[in-house]
């Protein structure tokens, strides 16, 4: 069987109307803080002069702003379905000050703010991007009328942030939860369609912060209601970057402490003109999603990407099983939309590939890891099936890599064919069993097999028995693929 290498299987998919893969260069989710020498100086200094009386100051205030907000949010009720009357609303925009008055001894003096907000009943929703930390929230809250927001329903718990999370009247989700982000989306919806009665709302639709070189992917449950939106575009132009906050990156507070030693920060909000969907958006909220993600990326003049959240997720569970935390990004979003992959099936693969994986701190694998993993000797047909991971010649291989194999290894399986042709090859006898005797057989006379095929068999076997059925078999080779085109290929002389 011959196997075509990974970029022709690429090429073979743009062919037919899909995206290729991810390019492993482009990162979203990392994030390092690089200084000259004058800036390292600079940051040693105000270490010990400007940043600690800047800290006190930042820290009264935001007490202040808690404690204010603590107050107006103590008749409030979480999730009321009727917003803050007027007078309420004139506190609420007192906390605000006070929360701008905070950024300002944050280094914040000015925060640019081009374009104009439109107003709730022209534009309820305000799409936000690229998001990159919590300050984008700080920011965009106070540089103009006060607006609502969607947040994790853990954050309501949280002691400082739910406060002040209370007095926005936001719209709670549970990523996990399947009726949490229904009801969510039906709560825009409706706030959307109130003709102005509620503030506008502000959604991060990128779900995770990112080092804002690039514009990832939307999620597009605020974009299902039809309605008119609001693209509003985030950008910081400092010499140092010491506000991104991504998955693979410096910590918090050593981010905050950085801003502090800062001359002046700077911000700057775009507000674009209102986005009014056509009827073809209207009915396809993905396509909606995409072009107002255009919009906001052609404005910073950042290219776009298919990251999004769950790529943070499997970094998450990638260093949970030893690996790098960057070996879990493969821009699932091209996988979904393109093969229908989820990302319960990608956890499923990053589980073996770390099975794979003997050198974890590399978070690749060579053709000598892969046969071990297989209970295969290194033959010749098991280096071309290593090069159909794209490694002609050698080389590792890593996640994205592997992902890619995998799927264009499991079209095999999806022919009843070959896996006909598979149990015919082993089932000498043609008695539609294939015995313990006939399997060792077969490996030793086709790949020099020995040691090995007790353990291979074991795998495959479920009821103890000396003999696989066809039933245990195809369900093998559905879940292990790679060996469809080991036991297909011809003997090598």
């Amino acid at each position: 069987m011959a196997h075509k290498s990974l970029k022709s299987y690429l090429q073979s998919l743009s062919g037919h109307g899909h995206a290729p893969l991810p390019d492993p260069c482009v990162h979203p989710f990392i994030h390092r803080i690089k200084l000259n020498t004058k800036q390292k100086i600079q940051v040693a200094v105000m270490s010990f002069t400007v940043a600690p009386l800047r800290l006190v100051f930042v820290s009264l205030f935001f007490i202040l702003t808690w404690i204010l907000a603590y107050v107006v949010a103590m008749p409030m009720k979480n999730g009321s379905r009727e917003p803050i009357g007027p007078i309420h609303s004139m506190f609420v925009n007192f906390v605000r000050c006070v929360a701008r008055t905070a950024l300002f001894f944050m280094g914040f003096h000015r925060i640019a703010v081009k374009g104009k907000q439109a107003s709730p009943e022209d534009a309820c929703l305000l799409i936000a991007a690229p998001h990159s930390s919590l300050l984008d929230a700080v920011v965009l809250f106070s540089c103009n009328q006060l607006p609502s927001t969607v947040a994790k329903a853990e954050s309501a718990h949280l002691p400082f942030l739910g406060t002040i999370l209370k007095v926005l009247q936001p719209i709670y989700v549970q990523r996990k939860d399947p009726l949490s982000r229904k009801n969510s989306t039906d709560e825009i919806a409706r706030r959307a369609k109130s003709n102005g009665k509620w503030p506008p709302v502000v959604v991060f639709p990128e779900g995770t912060c990112t080092n804002r070189k690039v514009v990832v992917s939307f999620k597009t449950g605020s974009f299902l209601p039809g309605t008119p939106v609001q693209p509003v575009a985030i950008h910081y132009p400092n010499s140092v970057d010491t506000f991104t906050w991504t998955e693979n990156g410096p910590h918090h507070a050593t981010l905050f402490w950085f801003t502090l030693c800062q001359f002046e920060n700077k911000s700057e909000v775009h507000f674009l003109p209102v986005y009014k969907p056509s009827d073809e958006e209207t009915k396809n909220p993905m396509l909606y999603a995409e072009n107002v993600r255009k919009r906001i990326a052609d404005c910073l003049g950042l290219p776009c990407t298919n990251h999004s959240f769950e790529d943070v997720w499997l970094m998450r569970q990638a260093k949970k099983l030893g690996l790098p935390k960057d070996v879990g990004v493969v821009e699932y979003y091209s996988l979904r939309q393109d093969l229908g992959i989820s990302v319960e099936l990608l956890l499923e693969f990053l589980t073996d590939f770390a099975d794979i994986v003997r050198d974890k701190a590399s978070g690749l694998f060579s053709v000598e890891d892969y046969a071990t993993f297989l209970s295969l000797p290194v033959t010749s047909s098991l280096q071309e099936l290593f090069n159909t991971f794209g490694k002609d010649g050698g080389g590792e291989v890593s996640f994205p890599e592997y992902v890619s194999g995998i799927l264009y290894l499991s079209q095999s399986v999806a022919n009843g064919e070959t896996l006909e042709q598979v149990l015919r090859s082993f089932d000498s006898g043609s008695n539609g069993f294939i015995s313990r005797e006939e399997f060792k057989f077969t490996l030793v006379n086709r790949f020099n097999c020995n040691g090995e095929c007790d353990e291979l068999f074991n795998k495959i076997r479920k009821d103890g028995s000396d003999e696989v059925s066809p039933k245990q078999l195809t369900s093998f080779l559905q879940k292990r693929p790679e060996y469809v085109a080991i036991f297909t290929s011809r003997k090598k002389r």
